[in-house]
């Protein structure tokens, strides 16, 4: 007979479940700390600390993938000497639409 508990195991149900625990914990904390850097940005702001609220936009930025540090694109990037063939045509198709 089957229970509850080997159904769960046969079925790769508990993994699923954790995983999905897992997924809705960090947008759940995402969303909060998004929350947060946003009343910080407005506490510093009607306190006139412009510094303060720089910095929370900037990590509000951060966390949105709106900035990318200029050395982490010097990293990422090649120059065109360096460049396989098919990077190069890759950049030529991307950039000129046929």
């Amino acid at each position: 007979m089957k229970t509850p508990t080997n159904l769960l195991s046969e079925n790769n149900v508990e993994r699923k479940i954790v995983k999905r625990r897992k997924t809705f914990s960090r947008k759940k904390s995402r969303q909060k700390i998004l929350m947060d850097l946003e009343q910080i940005y407005e506490i510093a702001l009607d306190a006139n600390s412009f510094a303060v609220a720089l910095r929370a936009i900037e990590l509000r930025g951060k966390e949105l993938g709106l900035f990318c540090s200029s050395e982490k694109k010097r990293e990422n990037q090649k120059s065109l000497e360096e460049m396989t063939e098919e990077e190069l045509c890759a950049l030529l198709n991307k950039s000129c639409p046929s």
